[in-house]
């Protein structure tokens, strides 16, 4: 069967536009492989150079791209060496500290984006020493990491394709396995095999069963490494085209799922803002554990009462200034109306079943709670384990709360009223009505 475009378009936002690198007179690009200091030849990065000229040539019929592309898959050819199982490899000869490996070492990525160069190569031309080649690449993936190979076991026990094998373990890269996925369709749809049909079906099966491995609930894992590592935006955008990648080639709706999961990530301010903490960890945890947790625990408390609370006001009108300590709880259900201000250090507990509404030109001072959802007291119940006693407050216009005061639930404060500091206000206050004390009783009026 006739093989397409190649599944993904590489351009900047995926990270790579090829606009780094060093090429040899034949349009080979040279890189610098994780901090290496001299510029090498990497397969991988040969490979998406030439799936991108031939989805290129593909879109405009450019004879330089067409030359472009055959020429990395010509480098394919003559650089491969004989690997493990009568196979033909790339091998890497250098370590990574990173994952512990040593030199050489076989990258699963390569060796599947080398099938998807090689076999569009033989449809292009005809010219049997890519097939050729392909069939023997192909033959790597049937070697375990452990022998020399590629191929490692999720903890469930079904199998990876590693882009950084590991001699024991699994690094589990997600971009590069499903990289790897596509070579292994490309080869059982150009071969018609059964038996590549069939290990494309297990390596599809095995990312069903794993992928929720790469979720943490606000963004995806780059692997599975321990420690575990949440990708780059760059990555994430990345593996968003993989999933939609899947999902059109399989019809797949498990994959369309995780696509909208995933784009909702992206898109989301609050998991960006987790990311960017989770992120801060990576960064400066390693080096300073007692530091990292200070800093993290401020910012968490922060983010928490303040700005997470602000991104989901209910509404807010012109005018409204909160202070950066103030606390809002259940934020969706509070509404703040113009020109009203919330000062240091007060707490607006809305509750999930109840608001809080404040109205126009209103001052809230510095220590004030004020609480529409509170513990249950009924007798004969613990009461950290009752339900929620809820009820609306509602504040009108030009009302003044003193600090430290406190409002509970169902209290309506009518329009004008001044609540006096360290009052607690359990029942309605008139308009323009001036109550103080504990519980709080009308103690004079605004004339």
């Amino acid at each position: 069967m006739e093989l397409g475009p190649y599944y993904i378009d590489y351009n900047s936002r995926l990270g790579e536009d090829f606009s780094e690198y060093k090429f040899d007179d034949q349009g080979v690009p040279f890189s610098r492989l994780h901090y290496q200091p001299n510029w090498k030849y990497n397969p991988i990065t040969v490979c998406q150079y030439g799936l991108y000229h031939f989805n290129k040539y593909l879109r405009t019929a450019s004879q330089k791209s067409k030359i472009l592309f055959l020429n990395q898959a010509n480098w394919l050819v003559k650089n491969a060496s004989p690997g493990p199982n009568k196979s033909l490899i790339w091998s890497y000869l250098f370590d990574i500290e990173y994952y512990q490996i040593k030199a050489p070492w076989i990258s699963g990525m390569a060796q599947g984006q080398a099938l998807s160069v090689l076999l569009r190569a033989h449809q292009l031309t005809g010219e049997k020493k890519y097939l050729t080649t392909a069939r023997l690449v192909w033959r790597i993936f049937n070697v375990e990491s452990k022998m020399g190979g590629i191929i490692s076991k999720f903890p469930d026990g079904s199998p990876v394709i590693e882009e950084y094998p590991l001699t024991s373990g699994i690094s589990g890269v997600l971009n590069g396995f499903i990289f790897a996925v596509f070579g292994i369709y490309d080869f059982s749809l150009y071969s018609e095999e059964k038996a590549a049909q069939e290990k494309f079906t297990q390596f599809i099966n095995s990312l069903k069963a794993n992928l929720n491995r790469y979720d943490n609930g606000f963004w995806s894992y780059y692997d599975l490494f321990t420690p575990l590592r949440l990708t780059s935006k760059t990555y994430h955008r990345l593996h968003l085209e993989q999933l939609k990648a899947l999902y059109n080639i399989t019809g797949d709706e498990f994959f369309q799922d995780y696509y909208l999961r995933w784009h909702k990530y992206s898109t989301s301010n609050k998991c960006n803002l987790q990311w960017f903490l989770q992120k801060l960890w990576q960064k400066i945890a390693n080096k300073s554990p007692i530091l990292y947790k200070q800093i993290i625990d401020a910012i968490r408390i922060f983010l928490h009462g303040n700005v997470w609370g602000l991104m989901n006001l209910g509404s807010k009108g012109e005018g409204v200034v909160i202070l950066p300590s103030a606390k809002l709880a259940n934020a969706q259900n509070i509404f703040l109306g113009n020109h009203t201000l919330v000062n240091r250090s007060v707490y607006l507990w809305a509750g999930k079943k109840s608001k809080i509404v404040i109205g126009d030109y209103c001052g809230v001072s510095p220590g004030t709670f004020i609480i529409s959802s509170n513990h249950g007291v009924k007798a004969g119940q613990k009461w950290r384990y009752q339900e929620y006693d809820e009820a609306d407050i509602i504040i009108g216009n030009d009302v003044w709360i003193g600090a430290y005061s406190i409002i509970l639930p169902g209290v309506r404060i009518g329009d004008g009223a001044i609540i006096a500091a360290g009052a607690v206000v359990n029942k309605e206050v008139k308009p323009n009505t001036i109550v103080g004390g504990v519980p709080a009783k009308k103690i004079g009026e605004r004339k």
